[in-house]
């Protein structure tokens, strides 16, 4: 199956406050923008930071002004 052309809504993470624990923070995925879904793919964190290290599911997605970018897959739905 190819996903070349579908719709996606690709989100964020913003940051709404502190946690009750000491420097843990709330979070609420916002809308960002829309963008054409291409296909899958993997990327990988190796600076520890919130949350470790390790690979990921990726979505590679194209703007309409032809820049592609790399949303984690948990932050994308598809819309159309």
């Amino acid at each position: 199956m190819s996903g070349l052309g579908l719709k996606v809504q690709v989100f964020e993470n913003k940051r709404l406050g502190l946690n009750d624990t000491p420097r843990s923070y709330k979070f609420t995925k916002v809308a960002s923008y829309q963008a054409e879904f291409c296909q899958w793919g993997c990327d990988f964190d190796d600076d520890g930071g919130e949350d470790g290290y390790g690979n990921f599911s990726v979505a590679i997605v194209k703007l309409a002004d032809g820049t592609v970018e790399m949303p984690r897959a948990d932050m994308i739905q598809f819309i159309g």
